[in-house]
């Protein structure tokens, strides 16, 4: 038998060619749809759950979204920002270091005796982490995403080590400094509450202006002596427009309408062209809950003061070591107070670089006493252990 073949068509294609050209029609259909659905549900604060399968980079980070196909391309994920702040990111950087040696310190020591002495460990040891984990995602943000706008999953991590940080601090105060078993307790467990009331509004991304009677814009007037003294200064032509004055020698009038002053130029802070603008780290006034200004309020301003009642009670103990140690508590909480209210006014002085510079420099040595008074806290609770198992 003579088989006959005959040449396909031209255009014409077999049946298999066709389903699996459809196939692959529907894959990329489906990988597009998925696309879009994770977009919308990579909001930090969406809570509607998404029933579609996602993909494990849907929400990730920049830097971290796809795996790289080459050298070049894994250079350019990992770019630094045009608007970098260098300088913020080598004082975050520098912090994250010193809490290092505070943990390579800390493991040197061994373990402990004593029930109270192991809890301190451990919540020391915590906070030394989230302190570190604070300041390298800070570290990180000042060169990569300077200018926040989006809260994302690299954020949601930010913010929870900002939030639990203070508070272990707070718990490791209340153990060392109550002797009473159930205060300190009771102190431990009030510390624990806060951040898990904290972090459910910063997901949800609640704004506390819209439930509680809070200023959405503030008005500072200036002195004409003090507008003088001021001319000189990069933003001073926006807000002799804004005031309509045409020399900075009359009074004028500063309107902060809440918008991101680390996305808006220095020069230009007055303007309203730039009243749309938003980032989460600058932002004035600002009481959205996953804001960095709303989150140094209540956990730095917040807390301290807190910190600050647990020293002076445990000033006025018979023990010498933790009459030191409150002493020093009692300091790193006026560095604190220095280093989080003046921020505003060095932002406006100097920009939003100077401002966060200032707060590294008050700030760092108040961290440094409360990351030494922790490791006194455990030191002296072993001993105390050690001595009356001896006895």
């Amino acid at each position: 038998h003579l088989c006959v073949l005959r040449a396909p068509r031209r255009g014409s294609r077999s049946l298999l060619e066709r389903l699996h050209n459809s196939s692959q029609r529907a894959k990329s259909a489906r990988r597009g749809r998925n696309a879009a659905v994770a977009r919308q549900s990579c909001n930090f604060g969406s809570a509607l759950p998404v029933a579609q399968h996602l993909p494990d980079d849907a929400c990730a980070i920049p830097w971290r979204r796809a795996q790289p196909r080459s050298r070049s391309a894994r250079h350019n994920m990992l770019a630094i920002s045009e608007d970098a702040r260098y300088t913020n990111a080598l004082g975050d950087a520098l912090l994250c270091a010193m809490h290092w040696c505070f943990v390579y310190r800390f493991l040197r020591r061994g373990r402990v005796k004593g029930d109270r002495a192991k809890a301190l460990q451990g919540l020391t040891l915590a906070y030394y982490l989230c302190m570190i984990g604070f300041q390298g995602f800070g570290c990180l943000m000042h060169l990569v995403e300077p200018n926040y706008a989006e809260p994302d999953k690299f954020w949601a991590y930010y913010m929870l080590c900002g939030c639990f940080a203070p508070p272990l601090y707070g718990m490791v105060c209340c153990l060392d400094q109550l002797e009473d078993v159930r205060h300190a307790i009771l102190g431990v467990a009030g510390f624990l509450v806060a951040p898990l009331l904290y972090l459910p509004c910063a997901y949800f991304r609640v704004d506390l202006s819209d439930w509680l009677p809070l200023p959405k814009t503030l008005e500072q007037t200036l002195p004409a002596f003090l507008v003088r003294r001021m001319r000189d200064l990069p933003w001073m032509a926006s807000a002799l427009s804004l005031n309509r004055a045409k020399e900075a020698n009359v009074e004028l009038t500063l309107t902060f309408d809440g918008r991101g002053y680390a996305a808006t130029p220095f020069e230009a802070i007055f303007d309203p062209k730039y009243r749309d603008a938003t980032d989460l780290v600058a932002s004035f006034p600002d009481w959205r809950c996953e804001s960095l200004g709303t989150l140094m309020l209540f956990f730095g301003v917040g807390t301290n003061v807190v910190f600050t009642l647990l020293n002076a009670h445990g000033a006025r103990s018979p023990d010498a070591g933790k009459r030191e140690r409150a002493a020093a508590g009692k300091a790193s909480g006026l560095f604190m107070f220095v280093a989080l209210l003046s921020m505003p006014p060095s932002m406006l002085l100097g920009g939003v670089r100077c401002g966060i510079d200032l707060m590294h420099a008050c700030a760092a040595p108040s961290m440094y006493l409360q990351a030494a008074a922790c490791a006194g806290a455990v030191a002296a609770a072993d001993a105390r252990a050690r001595e009356r198992k001896v006895r």
